[in-house]
């Protein structure tokens, strides 16, 4: 097993749940859940739980399910690009070490395939949602 530097593990895990935070937050506030006279009607405490949690009254069911599906088959994304990335820092690593560039090679190999199928996972998702009448 390749031995990382904890500091570093620290960092990337601490940016990634940064940017997954707020790459939600900003969708549900983008996405247009909430209706402006809605947000004149209620404080702006209230509107942001209502933005954050998507939650509002022109989502439905199919919709949510959308969006739970396209969140959760990004973040598979996310973490096959990179387990890529650890994978080419192995590699780099290695220091001519032959096992060691092999299994960096391996863990490539396999993140690459994964990231094929949660893509095509995807594509699929995108297409059957908004073929159905109440998915997109």
């Amino acid at each position: 097993m390749i031995k990382y530097n904890k500091k570093i593990l620290k960092l990337v895990c601490f940016i990634f749940l940064f940017f997954t935070i707020s790459i939600f937050a900003a969708n549900f506030v983008t996405a247009g859940l909430i209706d402006e006279s809605v947000l004149d009607e209620i404080d702006q405490h209230e509107a942001r739980f209502v933005a954050f949690s998507g939650f509002s009254e022109g989502i439905s069911l199919g919709q949510l399910a959308n969006m739970v599906i396209k969140a959760f088959l990004g973040l598979l994304a996310i973490i096959f690009i990179i387990l890529i990335i650890i994978g080419g820092y192995g590699w780099m690593m290695a220091g001519g070490d032959e096992s060691k560039v092999t299994k960096a090679i391996e863990t490539i190999r396999q993140a690459i395939i994964g990231l094929v199928i949660v893509v095509s996972a995807y594509a699929i998702t995108y297409f059957v949602f908004n073929a159905l009448p109440w998915g997109g």
